[in-house]
Order: C-alpha cells, then structure tokens, then sequence
C-alpha cells in the first residue's frame, strides 16, 4: 500500500469534524512558516458538540454513502476512523492547515501545503503506520521521523505531527521577469534572456526547516496571528501577503512595499440558524497615509433605487474616492508610465479616467427564474430556461472628463455617440458567402454597454440598460439588510431562493435541490471603512430554521443527498443487464 498525503487528508478532515478538540496551544503553530499565505485552525470540539445536539453521528453519514452491495466498503471506513482517533495524534487540540507559495506563475513557483497537530503517542502512531504497510521505511532525522513519498511527506516527535506536500512548475513558456531598460513607457518588457528552470523542492529538506523554525521564522511572530488565535471560534482564518511580495514582479516599481504587511485575520462560526464570518484587514502605513488623503465614502442606495425592477435578487455596492488610485499608481511609479501609455493611445490621461468616476458602483442581479424562450440556435423551439437579469453601474463624475474620455474612444471607433450618450458596439460582425456573394451578418454578444452623462452602464438585457437613467423607484429590503447600508464602504445581499428553486423546477426528481429551500434563506456582508489601519468585515448565511445550528442544517442536506444518491445507485442496479458492481450515472445537485 502506497502512503502518501492525499491519502491521509480525507480521513484526518473526517476526524477533525467528530473528534474533540480544545484551544491550540502556539507549540503547534510556532512550526508554521512566517511567509504562509492562508493559514487555517480548526476547532473540532465545538463543532462535533453542535452536531451531537442534533442527535447527528457518523455512522448515519457512512451508511448512507454505501449501498448494501459496498457494506464491507463501509465497515472498513469506519474501522479506519476508528484507528485514527486511536492513532496517538493529538485530536484534543486544534489542527491547522496552511499553503504557502515562492516565485510567480510567469517565472516558476513552488508551493508547500502543510497540516500540523499535536502528538500525544509517538509509538501509537508508528504502530498505525506499520500496521496498514509493514515494509514502510521510517527514517531518522536530529528532532524527528519521517515517511516519504514522492512529494508527500509526514514527519512526527513526541510532541507535534507534520504532514506536508509540494509541488513545483516552472511557469509559462517564453516568460520571465520584467525589466525597464529607461524611462520611456513602452520600454518595459519580460526578459526571458536569463529564465532558469524552477528547481523541484525536496520535501525532506522543507520538513526539516519546519521541524527546526527560528521563532522569528514563524507565524506566531506576527502578533496579528496572535491574537487571532486566542479567539474561541469553529475556524480561524489568517492570510498574509508575504509570499505574495516575495514573487520577482514585486520588485518592479514600489509594488511590494504597497502590499507588505497586509493581512486578514478573522473567524467563522456555525451558529444557530446562520453561518458568521468576520473578518479584520490590515493595511500597511503607506497605504493608510494614502487613504487617509481622501475623505471616505459610504455606500449609495440612489443606485439600487434607479434598478427598473422591484424583483431584485442579489446586489453588491461600494463607493471610494478615485483619486485613490492616482495617488497609487504614483507611490508605485507607474503614474508617468500609464499617463504616457494613455496619452499616446487615446489622447487622455488616468486623471481624466479617475474624475469620470464619481466612485460609487453597483451589481445587481434581478429575476432569477425560468422563462420561456427559444432554444440557442433552434428559434423555432421554445421550452422554459433559466432567465436572469444582470447590470454594472457606475455613477459618473466630472462631465467634462467623462466627455474627453468618451471622445476619444469614439475616435477609435470603440463607440458611437447617440445623443448625449456613448455606446459600445457589442455586435460581432461576421461575413458569410451566400451563394456566392459575400453578405454581412451581425450578431449580439449578449450585452450592452453605455457611457452616459449620469450612468456608465453594462448588462445583459438591453431595456434594463435603457429605462435605468429614468427610473425612481424606491427598493424595500428586511431591516438587517438596510442595517448594512448604512456608513459602510461595500455591502452586498443575495437572495438564495429563488436561485434553489430555479435548479428544482429544472430537475422535478432532484429531490436535493428541494429540500435546499428549506434550508437556505440569504447572505449578507459588509465592509467598513478603514479606521486607521483596520477595516471590518462580516459575512452572514442566514437559514430558514433560526433554532437549528447551521451546521447540523447543513450536514443534514448533505445526508439527505447522500441518500438520494444511494437510492439512484440501487435502482440503476436493480436494472436488467446491470451489474451490481456497475456505477450508476452521476447526479449533479
């Protein structure tokens, strides 16, 4: 039997859910590189305890996942289990998960995805290993053993386990880092002169600077992390943008130093009738001196209020000073190149750009459903399909810029000026030869795209495009939906029922996606202003029973499918000229 980490995740991720589990203790995390991108910590225990008051098992899971034809399948799956609870790892203690990343994707990176815990029996757990393959080579290190498989390694002391896996590529042909060979904008170029394969990382050379990490090397050096992890929560959730400053293209212009010591940290908990997630985020000083410049912006209702539909199923808006974006592009030194760039091409400047915009935008999505409609390519059939409309709006700002801007592209023949507004072509234009004679064809892309006076607009229904600018038509939304609008800088809301019923009237059997809308109901987040800083984010799923944890509603749907497969399974066997180790077709939910 060849053991590797893939092979390990999927039961580990099973215990994680129905083990116990208390606060982790930081002689875990300590092992967790500082430049890990994500960084994940899982509390079992409170999750298994929310399940068991539902009266959910595993066994009920594990059943319904396996016909009768697979039950020896099944028995040994839970035997399985069973072991790893037994296995000495420490399951009282949270595990945590982390990726991080060297290099770019242009120039060649590798990646380690780690998964760390606490060990309470070193020789239980080499006993475990033995026992599914006796000739297993356990090697000795200084601090530690190890297993290796290919790219796939685990490592274990007395105190903490370490299983890991890396990958490396050496990125896309014919790229390499960018280079300025002088001032002028358009002497910037990849050089692929000096492009050296990627070398492959040694997994046994990155578990041992795992097992032996300088505290300064580590996660918990960063007292954002710290802090987080003192937190009682289901999840924690900690991303940082070292590896992300580390990638070469970083060191062009002052990029990296706009991105250096930005994080997230935040927790998501199952509670009772809703999944919550919040979330802080943390900007470096330059990016706050740059942000406190300009005065912050809160959300704008008007942009809802102007949608010609009162069915609106999902939006998301934000708001911000577009001058933001100048004073970036000039702490990242590439004001001078991207004003030459436009300049040349277009006759504008980025500050023509920035002042079209007033800095408040909108996404809304409005009559999710089905509809009849002919079918693509065959006009002559009609049958009901999903239907759904969808809109982009932003809110213009100097009139002035937004007319040099639209003059310009009108000079690239990229739109046509009708009225006041400037419209894009959103029509391919095709030829075909017609008996002989060539004949011009025009075909819509599926949306519309204008620059108005008032509204920069782009959707896919052209008479929502067209009545938006006339419209006063004031939206109503639950009071905790209108408690997010207000002095925020993004908000968002989606409607998730008419989207379930849109996939159950597209498949009367599937019996999952009906149950799904007695279980979901909507989702709804904001994001603060920043306060020094800091900014706040929270994200709610809210579900249709509030006295039930969300985890168990959610585990239930997925017993529930899992049934429902089995049952499709069985029947597709119990066909004539089936066998019963035939698989029967999937059955998307």
């Amino acid at each position: 039997m060849r053991i590797a980490l893939k092979d390990c995740l999927t039961p580990l991720l099973v215990v994680l859910i129905f083990s116990s589990c208390k606060n982790a203790a930081n002689k875990v995390a300590v092992h967790i590189p500082k430049n890990a991108s994500v960084v994940f910590a899982v509390n079992a225990k409170s999750m298994a305890n929310k399940l068991m008051a539902s009266n959910l098992s595993l066994d009920s899971l594990v059943s319904a996942f396996h016909d009768s034809s697979s039950a020896d399948n099944a028995k040994g799956m839970m035997a399985t289990w069973e072991e790893l609870k037994n296995s000495g790892v420490d399951w009282e203690n949270n595990v945590y998960f982390f990726v991080s990343q060297q290099g770019s994707i242009m120039e060649g990176q590798h990646s380690t995805e780690g998964v760390l815990a606490g060990m309470k029996d070193q020789k239980a757990f080499e006993a475990l290993l033995l026992k599914h393959k006796k000739d297993l080579k356990i090697q000795k290190a200084d601090k530690y053993s190890y297993t290796v498989s290919g790219q796939h390694i685990i490592g274990w002391n007395n105190d903490l386990v370490i299983a890991i896996a890396t990958t490396s590529n050496n990125g896309m042909p014919g790229m390499g880092r960018m280079r300025n060979d002088s001032t002028e904008s358009d002497s910037m170029r990849m050089d692929t002169t000096h492009k050296k394969p990627v070398e492959t990382v040694d997994p046994v050379q990155e578990l041992a600077s795992l097992f032996n990490q300088k505290s300064e090397d580590a996660v918990t050096s960063i007292d954002i992390f710290n802090d987080l992890n003192k937190k009682e929560s289901d999840i924690k959730m900690f991303t940082s943008s070292a590896s992300l400053t580390a990638m070469p293209m970083m060191g062009f212009g002052n990029l990296a130093d706009l991105l250096k010591n930005t994080y997230t940290a935040g927790t998501i908990n199952f509670n009772d009738g809703e999944i919550k997630g919040d979330f802080d985020q943390y900007i470096n000083k330059d990016v706050q001196s740059i942000l406190e410049k300009h005065t912050a912006k809160t959300v704008s209702t008007d942009l809802l209020n102007h949608y010609p539909s009162n069915n609106i199923n999902a939006f998301a808006l934000f708001s911000f000073d577009p001058k933001i974006l100048l004073d970036i592009l000039k702490f990242t030194g590439f004001d001078k190149t991207a004003d030459q760039w436009l300049m040349k091409n277009y006759g504008v400047q980025t500050a023509d750009v920035a002042n079209s915009f007033s800095g408040d935008f909108a996404v809304v999505v409005s009559d999710i459903g089905m509809k009849e409609q002919s079918i693509p390519g065959m006009p002559q059939m009609h049958m009901k399909l999903p239907s759904v409309k969808f809109l982009v709006v932003a809110k213009t700002g100097d009139k002035a810029a937004l007319n040099k801007l639209g003059s310009a592209l009108e000079q690239k023949k990229l739109v046509q000026k009708k009225g006041n507004d400037f419209v894009f072509d959103t029509k391919m234009h095709m030829e075909n030869n017609q008996n002989g004679k060539m004949e011009k064809h025009d075909m819509s892309l599926g949306y519309e795209l204008t620059l108005g006076q008032d509204y920069i607009l782009g959707g896919m229904d052209s008479s929502v495009v067209a009545n938006y600018p006339t419209t006063n038509s004031p939206k109503t939304f639950p009071k905790e939906v209108n408690d997010i609008l207000k002095n925020n800088a993004a908000a968002g809301y989606v409607n998730i029922q008419p989207l379930v019923q849109m996939f159950s009237s597209m498949d009367s059997s599937n019996e999952t996606a009906a149950r799904a809308q007695q279980v979901f109901k909507d989702a709804l987040f904001y994001t603060s202003n920043y306060k020094g800083n800091t900014a706040h984010s929270e994200m709610r799923l809210r579900l249709i029973n509030e006295k039930q944890n969300s985890l168990a509603s959610i585990y239930q749907l997925v017993l529930n499918a899992a049934q429902e497969q089995k049952k499709r399974r069985e029947l597709y066997r119990s066909m004539p000229g089936v066998s019963d180790s035939a698989t029967a077709p999937h059955v998307s939910h």
